[in-house]
């Protein structure tokens, strides 16, 4: 370069460097036009990036790169703006060119390893960024992006040692005293993380992120004023915040049920960032819970739509297929969509490991059974195992494994720790070191508790762990993972018209579940001989309400005189929704009087309120499971509606198993009609509960024994 033409670029570097945009683009447009100059056009791209003229940018790049395609710069630009804008399979594609024509091109090879972070390819971005250290060893960024590919690999001390390494680089960056708190956090250590987040904002007092985060920190310790002060705190520092808004919805349903305002709060979040996934998900969520399935799928799709973040790709798929087991009419074929496009996420992972070795027969060896689940506590899922598994302890034919992703503990888990041969805590581990840590204990068969619902392990199970993997209990529906080799249900569950498995049914000769009987006292007498009159009662999730259930139960409670609707549900603490539920009923004819709402209770107490219910009401297309199999365990007969999968079938296998097929219905006409003809049958009514009270211990839905049996013999027949 001749020395007019070096100093015209350190005039434009300067102008550049004091943000004098303008004057850049008037220079080098006159220069432009004298001298064809790769540095000019690549710098000229630069300066219409930095006045937020993206579009022009790119094209600008792009014409560069069509001039002058051995001159890396305009690619590593090009890479960054693509980066930035999530678009990481071009960005890769540049910015790997541009390494590709300049030797150690260090700026370009930590793009590139951000961009391999974001696409969770985390080995080979911990390649590159050690690349970066060895050719400059003094940049805080590189330990920073170290240490966050390690804190995703659950690799914790790691990403201390990385982190603090950067700190000492940088020791007044408020960023990475930040993301050193969110391993602490990860870590459930809140005291380290708070005192560095505090350390972060006395650095620099506007840094909102770091509020957010405190924030999240009395969240988890419900100290929840304290976490709306940090929250509004950082909105006031930028109004602009999305993570605030989304925070304070979340505390909106912690605090309150208050699913209107956090609706507002989550329509402030994707207005100011409109690709915000995880927001767009909680949306969603929000719309089911005030019965606009509308709205709920538009915010589902928007949270997976152009979705390449994959740090929350697989939570808003996930969240999705779970929630659309709620949805009337959701299609099985849209289903299988998005299941697939779920291992294709797993699939492009690109974890270090071998591929699954089929262990040799192992038939006259114990059964080696291992059970994987975030819900070994006082959960649904722990109520219905805690016996089976008690019972396949004593059993000289198995030897059972415990893989639990969850750090908290209570009662029941520990009871539960007593029955297994050896228990092991996921939560902190990576999911390369759980895989291999569960093939080397040599299962039988793997055995997945929770299906798509929160703390799921379906990423372990698509890698594959045993030879036989399976799908059980804790999710009533196909998971549409293919390594999933059977789901586990029985012949009435199985007998829809529509095949709606991805896996092989696993029949069990009588229910799919079963449920010790509480010792709850039980009131023999029916209550409405006390009251006078018949209380129809529903205790699942308010999610699983409809518009199409509530037309169905007005039309109920109209025909039956002074009959009163009981609902009890976590959700019934606020009052704008209960109004909001009964200006509902009374559109429908039901007087206010006739609806009883109530919050939700410890178990025994929830167990005891069914002895205030004459009829169960079950839930459509979402059926009761565990609620079906508590009322029953109090004597309390269950209307319920079937469908076509097992979701829509748990109530008819109940029903079924009870010798109780007239409570089961094929139409919400035959809903209507057979909950007003049992209302009007006091007799009937009597007889039905006298029958449970006598019958319900001989049958394998609440018979330990009975179920346990039922389950080795047919987890036994997949073994040969």
């Amino acid at each position: 370069m001749s020395f007019n033409n070096e100093k015209f670029l350190n005039n434009i570097l300067d102008l550049l460097k004091s943000n004098k945009l303008d004057d850049c683009i008037n220079i080098l447009s006159e220069e432009r036009k004298k001298t064809k100059n790769p540095i000019y056009e690549n710098i000229y791209g630069i300066v219409l990036a930095k006045k937020s003229l993206i579009s022009e940018a790119k094209s600008q790049f792009l014409q560069t790169i069509d001039s002058y395609p051995e001159f890396p710069d305009a690619l590593y630009n090009l890479g960054t703006i693509l980066m930035n804008e999530n678009d990481l399979v071009k960005a890769e594609i540049y910015l790997k060119k541009s390494i590709d024509l300049r030797d150690n091109y260090c700026e370009a090879i930590f793009y590139l390893a951000n961009v391999y972070r974001k696409m969770e390819k985390v080995d080979e971005a911990i390649n590159l960024y050690k690349k970066c250290e060895h050719i400059y060893n003094q940049d805080p960024e590189i330990y920073n992006g170290l240490g966050l590919c390690f804190a995703k690999k659950k690799s914790y001390s790691n990403a201390i040692e990385f982190f603090n390494k950067a700190i000492k680089l940088s020791l007044y960056s408020p960023e990475l005293y930040n993301n050193l708190a969110l391993v602490y956090y990860d870590l459930g250590d809140f005291e380290a993380s708070l005192n560095l987040l505090e350390r972060a904002t006395s650095i620099n007092p506007n840094f909102a992120e770091a509020y957010i985060n405190i924030g999240n920190i009395y969240r988890e310790a419900k100290e929840y004023e304290k976490s709306k002060f940090n929250y509004l705190k950082a909105l006031d520092l930028n109004n602009k915040l999305f993570q605030s808004y989304y925070n304070l919805a979340r505390l909106d349903i912690d605090i309150k049920k208050d699913f209107f305002s956090a609706i507002e709060n989550l329509k402030q979040a994707v207005q100011n960032k409109k690709d915000y996934h995880v927001a767009h998900n909680l949306l969603a969520t929000c719309y089911l819970e005030i019965f606009d399935e509308k709205n709920a799928l538009l915010h589902f799709e928007q949270s997976i739509n152009n979705n390449n973040a994959s740090e929350n790709l697989d939570f808003c798929l996930t969240s999705y297929i779970f929630n659309s087991n709620y949805i009337n009419n959701f299609s099985f074929d849209k289903y299988l969509i998005l299941t697939s496009k779920l291992t294709q996420y797993y699939n492009n992972k690109n974890l270090k490991i071998p591929n699954f070795s089929k262990k040799k027969d192992l038939s006259n060896s114990k059964i080696k059974i291992g059970f994987f689940t975030a819900d070994f506590f006082k959960h649904s899922v722990g109520y219905q195992t805690i016996e089976l598994v008690k019972l396949l302890s004593n059993n000289k034919e198995f030897e059972i494994y415990a893989y639990y992703n969850k750090l908290e503990e209570d009662n029941l888990t520990l009871e539960f720790k007593k029955y297994f041969s050896k228990w092991t805590n996921l939560y902190l581990l990576s999911e390369s070191n759980i895989i291999d840590l569960v093939r080397k204990d040599n299962l039988n068969i793997a055995i997945d508790l929770s299906g798509h619902t929160k703390g799921n392990l379906l990423n372990i199970f698509s890698h594959r762990v045993a030879n036989i993997q399976i799908s059980w209990c804790g999710y009533l529906n196909s998971t549409g993972i293919s390594n999933i080799d059977y789901i586990l249900g029985d012949k009435f569950v199985f007998d829809g018209k529509s095949n709606t498995t991805v896996e092989k049914k696993l029949k069990l000769n009588f229910c799919w579940s079963h449920l010790p009987i509480p010792t709850v006292s039980l009131n023999y007498e029916p209550p409405f001989k006390k009251n006078g009159y018949i209380t129809f009662g529903c205790f699942n999730a308010v999610r699983k309400l409809n518009e199409n259930l509530l037309n169905s139960w007005g039309k109920i409670l109209k025909s039956i005189n002074k009959s009163v609707l009981y609902l009890k549900n976590k959700n019934f603490i606020n009052d704008e929704y209960l109004n909001f539920l009964k200006d509902k009923f009374e559109k429908l004819g039901v007087k206010r009087d006739q609806l009883i709402f109530e919050k939700s209770s410890p178990r025994e107490e929830l167990l005891s309120c069914y002895n205030k219910v004459d009829i169960a009401l079950d839930t459509y297309p979402y059926n009761g499971g565990t609620t079906t199999l508590e009322a029953y365990s109090m004597c309390v007969p269950v209307l319920t509606l079937v469908g076509e999968n097992f979701i829509s079938r748990c109530g008819y296998s109940i029903n079924s198993n009870l010798d109780l097929n007239d409570w089961s219905c094929f139409s919400y006409d035959e809903y209507i009609e057979k909950g007003i003809y049992f209302a009007k049958n006091i007799k009937l009514l009597e007889e039905v509960r006298k029958y449970l009270i006598e019958n319900r211990k001989k049958t394998s839905v609440f018979n330990s024994e009975l179920f346990t049996k039922d389950f080795t013999e047919t987890i036994k027949t997949v073994i040969n």
